[in-house]
Formats: C-alpha cells, sequence, structure tokens
C-alpha cells in the first residue's frame, strides 16, 4: 500500500487521470482519499469504478439517489424482504447488496442502477475534492461488487465534468469551505414575502428548514445544479442563508445486528443463487458466518480465501462440476481436510461412490432444507469457537494485495489527459 507523505489538492481532471490509469491496469480495489479523520472510499473492479462512499452522510446519499431515480419501489419493502440476508461479507457495501438484489429481482434495470451509481459518486468525489487530501490504492477482491453497477469511461467523465463545473459555481459563492452536505436553513425575512417572489424561490425557503442539504434541492429541481446555484445566490446577496452540521441518518434500519462471534464458516459453491441465499440464511441463524460463491472458477479463491471450516458444493453447474472443483480442493494443502458436502439432486449410488471417489466428506439431497443443513453441521461437528468478530477489512475490501507497481502520485501533476 502507498500513500502520499503530505495532502495535495487534486482536482476532477486529476480524478479523471487515476482513474484512467486504474483502467489500463485493470486494477481491482480501493482508492481512499483522507483529510484529517475523513476518509472517502472509490471501489474499483477490473479498472472500472463501482462504487463510492464516505463522508458523514452515507445514509441519506444512498437513501435519496434511491427515492430519485427508482420511487416506483419503496426501499423499505426491498429492505424488509432481504436485511435478514446481508452477510459479513455485504456489511462493507450494503448499499451494492440491496441494488444487486433489487436488479436480481427485475425491480430496476442496470441502466438505474448506473445512474444511481453515477450520482452517488458525483456527491461523494464533490465532498473529497474541496481542498488538498492525501491518497492510498490498496488492490485486492472486493466483496459486494457488480460488472452490473460499473460505471462506463463516458459516465465516469461526465460525473467529473459535472462536478469539476459546480465546484466553481461552489466557490463563486463563497462557500468554498462550506460542505454540500451540511444542513441548510434560509432565515425569514423581516417581511412578508412580496407577491412578486417566485414560487421556485418560495419553494426552496420553505426546503431549506435547516434539515435538508444542497443535494436534496438539487433533485428536486431535477438534478439542475445551476438552478440551485442561482437561488442560494439569490439568498446569500440577502445574507439569509445559514449552514449547519446535519447527522446522518441511523443504518440500522437496514443491516442486521453484526454478531459479537461466530462459530465457525462456512462457504457455500452453487451457481444457484437462491440455494445460496438459503443455506446462507440458515448458518447465520446458527452464528456461522457464510460466503457464497456462485462462479466454479472462482470456487478455490474464495475457499482460500475464506478459510472455511465447512463447504456446501453443488455437482451440476457450468464449465466445472462440483467432482472437479472438490478434487482441485484437495489439492490445496489448507483446504485438504475440510469436511467438504456435495449438494445433488440425483441422489443415486453412482453419485454417492463418485463423491467419495474425490474425497467429499458428505451428501446431502436436493432440495435444500433447514433440517439437512443442520444435520449436516452436526454431523461434520464445527465446534463453537470464539473468532471475534469476522477478518476486519477495509469497507468491502478483502484480502488487500500491496501493488508496489502503482502509486498514485505518478499520475497527479501529469500533463496527458484520459
Amino acid at each position: 500500500m502507498q500513500s502520499q507523505s503530505s495532502d495535495q489538492l487534486v482536482t476532477p481532471s486529476d480524478f479523471l487521470r487515476l482513474a484512467a490509469a486504474l483502467y489500463r491496469r485493470q486494477g481491482t480495489g480501493v482508492l481512499t482519499l483522507g483529510r484529517g479523520g475523513d476518509r472517502w472510499r472509490f471501489y474499483f473492479c477490473q479498472g472500472r469504478l463501482t462504487w463510492a462512499e464516505g463522508g458523514c452522510h452515507r445514509v441519506r446519499r444512498f437513501r435519496r439517489a434511491w427515492g430519485f431515480h427508482c420511487p416506483e419501489v419503496r426501499l423499505e419493502s426491498l429492505v424488509e424482504c432481504y436485511r435478514d440476508r446481508v452477510g459479513s461479507e455485504d456489511r462493507g457495501l450494503w448499499e451494492c447488496f440491496y441494488l444487486r438484489r433489487a436488479l436480481e429481482a427485475d425491480h430496476l434495470s442496470a441502466t438505474v442502477a448506473r445512474s444511481m451509481v453515477q450520482q452517488v459518486f458525483r456527491e461523494v468525489v464533490f465532498d473529497a475534492l474541496r481542498s488538498p487530501v492525501s491518497f492510498q490504492w490498496a488492490s485486492g477482491r472486493l466483496s459486494g461488487a457488480s460488472v452490473h453497477l460499473s460505471l462506463t469511461g463516458q459516465d465516469l467523465q461526465g460525473a467529473l465534468q459535472s462536478v469539476q463545473v459546480l465546484q466553481q459555481g461552489w466557490r463563486s459563492l463563497g462557500l468554498g469551505a462550506i460542505a454540500a452536505d451540511q444542513g441548510i436553513q434560509v432565515l425569514a425575512e423581516a417581511t412578508e414575502a412580496s407577491a412578486g417572489t417566485s414560487q421556485s424561490v418560495l419553494h426552496l425557503q420553505n426546503l431549506f428548514d435547516g434539515q435538508h442539504t444542497f443535494w436534496d434541492a438539487v433533485l428536486l429541481f431535477g438534478d439542475s445544479n445551476k438552478a440551485v446555484l442561482r437561488l442560494l445566490h439569490h439568498f446569500r446577496q440577502q445574507n439569509r442563508l445559514v449552514f449547519q452540521p446535519l447527522a446522518d441518518l441511523p443504518s440500522e434500519a437496514l443491516l442486521p445486528p453484526a454478531p459479537s462471534s461466530w462459530y465457525g464458516t462456512v462457504v457455500c459453491i452453487d451457481d444457484h443463487r437462491p440455494t445460496c441465499r438459503l443455506i446462507e440464511k440458515i448458518t447465520q441463524s446458527l452464528g456461522y458466518r457464510c460466503v457464497s460463491c456462485h462462479d466454479p472458477l472462482q470456487a478455490v479463491p474464495t475457499a482460500i480465501a475464506a478459510k472455511p471450516d465447512l463447504i456446501f458444493l453443488d455437482v451440476i453447474m457450468p464449465i466445472v462440476n462440483g467432482y472437479e472443483v472438490c478434487t482441485q480442493l484437495r489439492r490445496v494443502s489448507t483446504l485438504a481436510d475440510t469436511p467438504v458436502v456435495i449438494l445433488t439432486g440425483r441422489d443415486g449410488l453412482g453419485d454417492r461412490l463418485r463423491s467419495k471417489f474425490v474425497k467429499a466428506s458428505g451428501f446431502v439431497s436436493k432440495p435444500v432444507t433447514p433440517d439437512k443443513v443442520r444435520e449436516a453441521i452436526a454431523r461434520h461437528a464445527l465446534a463453537p469457537k470464539s473468532l471475534g468478530m469476522v477478518e476486519t477489512r477495509s469497507a468491502g475490501a478483502t484480502d488487500p494485495d500491496p501493488d508496489p507497481g502503482f502509486a498514485p502520485s505518478q499520475w497527479l501533476g501529469v500533463g496527458s489527459t484520459a
């Protein structure tokens, strides 16, 4: 991991060069900008930005983006359906978890999801680039990242151009040192508003009661930065603008309680997502951390990273079947003795013999039920053990792998553009 020894001003153009460098290198990991105790994290998957978070309004930001881009689907309804399925691997990027679930359930399209990512990125990067920051890059696999959420280069460039224009307008009002996520209050005039005051001005005056931010007003006016800046200028000329800290909304309603300890770790390898979700729910209710893998080609790397105490492995999968995956798992020294329970709908003698041949430890016939999962866990004696919190990871990044070949500082101040 490499970082700057001192803060420096990073412009939207600089950020675009950083993103272009990561795209050329097909970088996967987290780019972190820091200032004082504040951190803003930008998640890249194979060189494309998939999510951004940081600052003090993470929950407000997500709810605002959801309400604007997907008003026909209540976020509360989605949370009610999936909240208990937010596993330990999803807690770092819980926003992406809900977006993935909404995509899978056809509640929103990939285009709408990317629009939400773009809006969130714009707000985060504007907050981060207000003044000099330090920066560091940590490469490593991301849990929760999705290619369906990744921004194209054109999306990223458009968002950064919008931020650059907004920076100029924000500073022209003398607000350069003020965060856009502060609550804005418009003080009442000594006299009643004149009949000539426009409805838009009156509407904004009512909105700015100290409980709403600049970003709230932008979406109210149809995602128009310019319209809100003009109205803020109107009130600032009258000396009627007051900015004050505004707390974020609580995240407890979006996430299940984090367990203080886990009895062990279970990995479920199955391309059938509902089966993985069912096993996740059952094992987590029993106090076990569960890591799911839907791609058989990623089964071995996922298992190595998770260090499981038990593996549930489906037989019928595309490209590589479960028996072949089991053979590969047994070749890894750290997984050679890990119990592997085969999942299959074909409960024949030949299937059981083949399972033994590849050194599988058990056999569970589909459909999977809670009783079958509990029995498998009990049979293979996963002894409760104190693990404390699940391995601490940096906001959704797993298995950090410092990349000495990429230092963000190399790309700042370079004359070329992305």
